[in-house]
């Protein structure tokens, strides 16, 4: 068994760019075909497994490995890893990030076909959400394309501005000659840059309304991100919620079932007891991959809301609620109303209310 997953599959793997509409399909017999048999070869059952979108990848993980990951991820250095992904967010490439976001959106998919023959799990609830991850990915597809035509706009005029042109192939020369330890050409063309850089801002300030509305749509993809691990991470409250009433509720009734056989000794009482017992046990650890599995989107969607932070104050230099207005006059779209859903202590609350009336 791989020591960091017990199954795993990369982006590439999963994307057909000749058909991409295949991408589920693909998921679901990775899921079906990979992920069942790997984790009855190891004697884990598959909804004890935790799994994670990260790094181009989708994981599924034993509880201890997603501990481990999950410490090792907390322990990233949190200035270095946030300018990283500032830098993959707004310079990266654009077909990683439409990667990522599908692959958030088909794993979202998956949990609520997961879902929806849970008893405990509002159907309306489920309902709902299918059509918004539907127009989510509308979304998606026309920022991307905009995107595209942006970057290949500014690419346009950066190779008919010479001066842009000349001056950041100096930047990659003096950066491969530092590569090579060559320290004294990397200090003359250092100087030669000196010399040309205001000219050279000068430029670059013909494209800034350009590259500034690009920056604004990759914003918002990264705004998409977070609202996509938002909904994973309230889909695991509410499975998690009916599995800790379930477990409450086997509990009462094991516990029943030993003290009836403490009067009379029945095989047959004997025989729901272990029954029980096991279900007891198979639910706890679902219940505890999912626990895993939420925190990690709750470290990633607080990741994702400090990338931005960080774009909007700091590279935008504007407050965010100033950012959605300016990239509507840019950019005139129908904006997407946020689906809001129960936290899982109100989905607690209201489950047992239900169970409360039945036993009435």
């Amino acid at each position: 068994m791989n020591s960091t997953c017990i199954a795993k599959i990369s982006f590439d793997d999963l994307f057909d760019e000749t058909d991409p509409s295949k991408f589920e399909e693909r998921l679901s017999g990775f899921l079906k075909n990979i992920v069942d048999s790997s984790s009855q070869t190891h004697g884990v059952s598959s909804d004890a497994l935790v799994r994670i979108v990260h790094n181009g990848e989708i994981l599924w993980m034993t509880q201890q490995q997603a501990d481990q990951f999950l410490q090792q991820h907390r322990g990233t250095s949190q200035e270095s890893s946030l300018r990283a992904a500032v830098e993959r967010a707004l310079k990266g490439e654009s077909q990683n990030t439409r990667h990522e976001l599908l692959a958030l959106l088909g794993t979202a998919k998956l949990s609520i076909e997961h879902l929806k023959d849970n008893p405990g799990v509002s159907k309306l609830e489920l309902h709902e959400l299918k059509p918004f991850l539907q127009r989510t990915q509308s979304e998606i597809d026309d920022i991307l394309k905009e995107v595209a035509s942006m970057e290949t706009h500014v690419a346009n005029v950066r190779q008919d501005q010479p001066a842009i042109r000349e001056y950041e192939a100096k930047v990659g020369e003096m950066l491969e000659k530092k590569k090579a330890d060559d320290w004294d050409g990397a200090r003359r063309i250092a100087m030669e840059l000196q010399q040309k850089k205001n000219f050279y801002l000068l430029c670059c300030r013909s494209i800034e309304p350009e590259i500034r509305a690009l920056y604004h749509r990759r914003l918002d993809l990264q705004k998409i991100k977070k609202r996509l691990l938002n909904v994973h991470r309230n889909l695991c409250a509410h499975k998690a919620g009916r599995l800790e009433l379930e477990i409450g509720e086997i509990r009462d009734r094991v516990q029943s079932l030993q003290q009836g056989a403490a009067v009379s000794n029945s095989a047959n009482t004997a025989r729901e007891v272990e029954e029980l017992s096991k279900k007891l046990e198979k639910n706890r650890k679902e219940a505890e991959a999912l626990n895993r599995q939420n925190r990690y989107f709750v470290q990633e969607e607080n990741r994702t809301q400090a990338v931005i932070s960080e774009i909007a104050c700091n590279v935008l230099k504007q407050p965010e609620l100033d950012i959605s207005q300016q990239v509507a006059h840019l950019h005139s779209r129908q904006k997407l109303a946020p689906t809001h859903f129960r936290t899982s202590t109100q989905s607690r609350s209201r489950m047992v209310t239900m169970e409360r009336r039945k036993a009435n």
